[in-house]
Order: structure tokens, then sequence, then C-alpha cells
């Protein structure tokens, strides 16, 4: 068996004679509840929604001013679009420890620099 198991006599797949002539699929809706999702149930899935009401100021959508119903209806219908990650450091950790190793050869090379001896002691622990 060989490893990757790829065909090196088969052409490439081109974009333009695969892909592109796809029709798109259909969108996902969620099924709402009008009586749990009153407050966003009429516009929720406008073109423009609340264009010409009280809440935006236009087409825009620099200010706005939702109700509070709106605003919890609004994070309760993001919950499945929002992250379990609560570590703020996650997607850090990697750079973290780079900076941290870029401390410590800083340290050194200013150590050395200075003329003096270093013996194995002294070195920063890790």
């Amino acid at each position: 068996m060989r490893f990757p198991p790829f065909d090196d006599e088969e052409a490439p797949i081109d974009y333009g004679d695969n892909i592109l002539d796809l029709e798109p699929l259909e969108p996902i809706n969620m099924e709402l509840d009008e009586d749990e999702d009153a407050t966003v149930y009429k516009w929720f899935y406008d073109h423009k929604p609340l264009v010409g009401s009280k809440h935006v100021n236009g087409s825009s959508y620099k200010k706005w001013s939702l109700t509070l119903p709106m605003m919890s209806t609004l994070y309760r219908l993001s919950n499945q679009l929002l992250s379990d990650l609560t570590d703020k450091n996650y997607f850090y950790l990697y750079v973290n420890t780079q900076k941290k190793k870029k401390k410590e050869i800083f340290w050194l090379k200013k150590k050395f620099s200075t003329g003096l001896t270093m013996r194995r002691s002294s070195l920063p622990r890790r």
C-alpha cells in the first residue's frame, strides 16, 4: 500500500468545471416561536430589519437602540454561534511561551554582554 494514497495520473479538479455551475444550497432558517420570540419574530429575517423604525437611525445602522427584551431574545438565539471557550489566552498559548523564551534570551544576552561570568545555578529555571 502506498502512502499517501493519491493517484498521480488523475487530473486536478478544476474550480470552473466542477463547482462554479452548482446551485447554492437553501439558507438555514431557524424556526422561531411566535410567543417566545415575539419581539424579533416580525423582522428577524427581513433584508434590512428595523430600517425606518425608531430603533435604528437609517440604513447605516451606526446608531441603534434596541429594547431589553429584543436584546435578550437576540442573545438567546445567538448562543448557538457563540464559543464555549472562556479562557482568553486559549488562542495565544503558543505566542506567550515564545515571548517568555525571548525574555530569557534577552536576559542572557544582557548578562553576557556586561562581562559578568555566569554559573549554571544563575540561569533561569524552566
